[in-house]
């Protein structure tokens, strides 16, 4: 599993001084801006069977708190991508050639071309995919999110006055 924490411990001391209107504003705001992380990370994450990107969510993690992230056991070697020695398993690996229509070059078996392949990348390993890490270190998203977050705290101070 790989997660972030959208929040601020110095935001989140100011904000529980706050109205209790300016604290359900940035709530749904940051309900808001952690369905948008989610959704970036989906549309950038590689998709096999889906399994990855439809892992990943955004939760409240409590008061002002959310978690966004990939929820499986391989997500953070997606990103990261992996170094040589691990063999994946013959299963995992002809579905996916299957999936991806893999034929075995003249004169090998399917089993022959799963088996070349799963020793390729236990010699090299895997390229990163930074579905999450871009997701996370985006300008943009950066920038959005912290509009999103000053607009809902400037339209709960004008109502409150």
């Amino acid at each position: 599993m790989i997660t972030f924490t959208l929040g601020d411990e110095q935001l989140l001391k100011m904000l529980r001084a706050s109205p209790q209107s300016l604290i359900n504003r940035v709530e749904l705001t940051l309900d808001r801006v952690g369905q948008e992380y989610a959704r970036d990370m989906r549309r950038n994450a590689p998709e096999s069977f889906g399994t990855l990107r439809n892992s990943i969510r955004m939760t409240n993690a409590g008061l002002l708190l959310r978690d966004i992230g990939a929820h499986t056991d391989y997500a953070r070697m997606v990103d990261k991508g992996a170094g040589p020695g691990g063999w994946p398993t013959m299963q995992s690996i002809a579905d996916w050639a299957r999936r991806k229509h893999l034929q075995p070059m003249q004169g090998d078996s399917e089993r022959d071309m799963v088996w070349k392949i799963r020793r390729a990348i236990a010699r090299r390993g895997t390229k990163r995919q930074p579905f999450f890490t871009d997701a996370v270190e985006s300008p943009a998203m950066r920038a959005r999110a912290m509009k999103l977050l000053s607009d809902a705290a400037s339209r709960a101070i004008e109502e409150a006055r």
